[in-house]
């Protein structure tokens, strides 16, 4: 944001928010209209694409311990204003102070008036307590990442310092798990789950909850006899029930020997996630592939050339590039011959091929969507317009070598291993070879530089 008061960051696959609730921005505050701040975090949100977005700022928007959100201006003037924005944005967990006690929501949306508008069958997305240990009514709130608007915990943990009085009535309608004591709020993510837990300062634990994004899924595969596909549970665990029981792990590869359709269901310890899997196999390979091949020619083109011998149903094929020969991007797509007994050839050009070590893969596509990978190959392409190595990491120092044909600018980043942002700068490079100095404390760190044209070269290296 280019402000102290509030700004975001990212942590792995989650994108925090803090906000100012105090401060004032060309005298306004950030619940007033034409707020500086509410401008920046509707922007900011709007570029957010992390699994996960949490937020959190001072004055709760809802709270009936030792602050009432029904009196006091700032957090009716929050909840009036503010909220609706972070829900429609699909903000998954708030997180306040103010009160000094703990009180956490339903899942819940669209709630903006005073607490004894609360309704549970409008407002509560989910009425299940989500503390996920067996307990009646404690399946954990699921939900997909779109649309947006899915519902968002309200979580106030206040009394980490010490614990205060409450309001008559306690606790808030919309908060049924609450307690007045001193304690701290905890909470971990793992992929698509969230885990959290309040600790009092006895060591018991008062209250926890989970919530899993994009589970409960049903999932069609199309394969061939003989040809394994790998069914994997959409959600981290300790255990896992497969039917049939195939295995107690979160995947299985299921080889069909028949032609035929074949169902498996996994599901958690209590039974509140399931995943469906429906598999179905057939005997006729789509492509028999004669050979599959990449050239890199004299012009600084690369050649793709592949061969079918029979094609069954064959809609089209489909060539992608890779430079680590991980993350694949389509380059492009070839029709198929569709039907055929006969050699068919094919030829796919390159014009502009990556600089360095690059890979090609070749896919083809059914005429009902299915798609199978034919090969990948590799190309070494020495024409390097850009290169970066590192030339050093000992003594408490990085030092990047880079060498450039052009003059170019290009952003600097460095993530420690559990991916904080330890420096981002901007680089101006001349042509020719320069090296670039940054002091780290011993550790692993991964150093990332993205040119003007989007493209990214890192490395993760240690740091002695």
């Amino acid at each position: 944001s280019g402000k102290e008061e509030f700004y975001s960051y990212n942590i792995g696959n989650i994108h925090f928010i803090a906000l100012d609730a105090y401060g004032e921005e060309n005298n306004k505050r950030i619940y007033d209209a034409g707020s500086l701040q509410i401008t920046w975090l509707q922007a900011d949100l709007a570029a957010n694409t992390k699994q996960w977005t949490i937020a959190y700022w001072h004055h709760p928007p809802y709270t009936m311990g030792s602050h009432n959100s029904d009196s006091e201006g700032d957090l009716v003037a929050i909840r009036t204003n503010v909220i609706s924005i972070l829900e429609n944005a699909g903000v998954d967990l708030i997180i306040n102070g103010h009160s000094h006690d703990y009180e956490r929501s339903y899942l819940m949306k669209g709630h903006y008036g005073m607490e004894a508008s609360f309704n549970l069958g409008t407002h509560a997305v989910s009425n299940s307590s989500a503390k996920y240990n067996g307990t009646a009514n404690s399946a954990p709130y699921t939900y997909n990442s779109t649309p947006a608007n899915h519902g968002t915990v309200y979580v106030v943990a206040g009394s980490t310092g010490a614990s205060g009085g409450v309001q008559a009535g306690y606790p808030h309608n919309a908060f049924p798990n609450s307690v007045n004591d001193g304690g701290v709020f905890y909470f971990e993510v793992d992929e698509n789950r969230l885990d959290a837990k309040f600790i009092r300062r006895t060591g018991a634990i008062f209250d926890q909850f989970t919530i899993m994004k994009d589970v409960n899924k049903t999932t069609n595969y199309n394969t061939f006899v003989n040809t394994p596909v790998n069914l994997r549970a959409s959600w981290p665990a300790a255990n896992y029930t497969w039917t049939p029981n195939v295995t107690t792990s979160r995947a299985y590869n299921f080889n069909p020997v028949a032609v035929g359709v074949t169902n498996f269901t996994v599901t958690d310890n209590f039974g509140n996630v399931v995943d469906q899997f429906s598999v179905t196999a057939t005997s006729t390979l789509p492509v028999s592939l004669i050979n599959f091949n990449a050239t890199l020619t004299s012009a600084n083109k690369v050649n793709v050339n592949w061969s079918t011998a029979t094609e069954t149903n064959n809609r089209l094929f489909t060539v992608e590039r890779s430079a680590n020969g991980r993350d694949f991007t389509v380059i492009g797509t070839v029709n198929a011959a569709s039907n055929s007994t006969s050699q068919h050839d094919y030829t796919f050009v390159d014009e502009s091929p990556l600089p360095g070590t690059s890979y090609y893969r070749l896919s083809q596509t059914d005429i009902d969507s299915h798609k199978e990978y034919l090969g990948i190959k590799r190309i070494v392409n020495n024409e390097k317009e850009f290169d970066v190595k590192t030339f050093s990491a000992g003594n408490g120092k990085l030092v990047l070598q880079i060498s450039s044909v052009s003059k170019l600018n290009a952003q600097l980043r460095i993530y420690d291993i559990i991916g904080r942002e330890r420096k981002n700068e901007k680089l101006n490079l001349l042509p020719g070879t320069s090296y670039k100095e940054i002091n780290l404390s011993s550790g692993i760190y991964i150093w990332e530089i993205r040119r003007e044209n989007g493209e990214v070269t890192s490395e993760k290296v240690i740091v002695q």
